[in-house]
């Protein structure tokens, strides 16, 4: 018996976060609840090659300076939506014997939080992020999960990478590359940055992307496209999701 079971094969679940498993964007969405009055003014802080962990640390300064508690973006958090379908999807992966990943440009105090308060925290084997600590004075910073300014060639940890398609503070082809031995992958997004992910699916594998969602219409490009070589299949609510997993593993 056991080794049967050491000969199956074992399949690799890898999660987005924002949009993908999150039915919101958990950056935007916790400025919007906690500080309304200063959504635009932070939206429009950010600069065109910034990187968004450094654009979120500044974020959270500002939020810091204007008053708002550790306790509050925790609260709010509570409401922030993900589906029930989503969380049948996670469980018929878990059931099927699947590894669950999240790889997300999020960060962990934001992502440990929503999943904690959902009840879902130990579906997740590794969770891939941006790093978000409380400091003493009760301010959240984020840095950069790749490539940490304060250490070129590599942040605290020793991650790097030097793709020349991905923001310098995160490449997710790069950490996805690090599972290539399971014997088969699904990879679940909708952005831009999940586009390097997908280019190191191999035939067998699937990527579930986000229909009209930016990943989708980059796939519209033949040269995009023919990047991928795993099965593409799109995907409207977290209904499908769960439908998708059910008929594919």
């Amino acid at each position: 018996m056991e080794a049967q079971a050491s000969a199956r094969p074992k399949t690799l679940v890898a999660f987005d976060f924002d949009w993908s498993l999150l039915e919101a964007n958990s950056d935007t969405w916790i400025v919007q609840k906690v500080a309304p009055s200063l959504y635009a003014q932070i939206r429009n802080a950010y600069t065109r090659g910034q990187s968004w962990a450094s654009f979120m640390d500044g974020a959270m300064g500002q939020l810091f300076e204007s008053g708002v508690k550790r306790s509050e973006v925790d609260e709010a958090f509570k409401a922030i939506p993900l589906r029930k379908e989503m969380i049948q999807a996670l469980e018929l992966c878990k059931a099927k014997d699947c590894d669950i990943v999240i790889i997300s440009a999020a960060n962990s105090h934001f992502i440990e939080t929503i999943l904690k308060h959902y009840g879902i925290r130990e579906h997740f084997q590794t969770i891939h992020t941006h790093v978000a600590d409380w400091d003493a004075q009760g301010r959240l910073r984020v840095s950069s999960y790749h490539n940490h300014p304060a250490q070129p060639e590599a942040d605290a940890c020793g991650r790097k990478h030097t793709c020349p398609d991905c923001p310098s503070d995160m490449c997710k082809g790069t950490i996805l590359a690090e599972y290539m031995m399971y014997d088969r992958i699904f990879y679940i997004g909708d952005s831009t940055n999940d586009f390097c992910a997908l280019t190191r699916l191999r035939p067998g594998d699937h990527a579930f992307v986000r229909q009209d969602y930016v990943l989708h219409e980059m796939l519209s490009d033949p040269k995009n496209a023919e990047r991928v070589r795993g099965q593409v299949d799109l995907w409207l609510d977290a209904e499908k999701v769960r439908d998708l997993f059910a008929t594919h593993l």
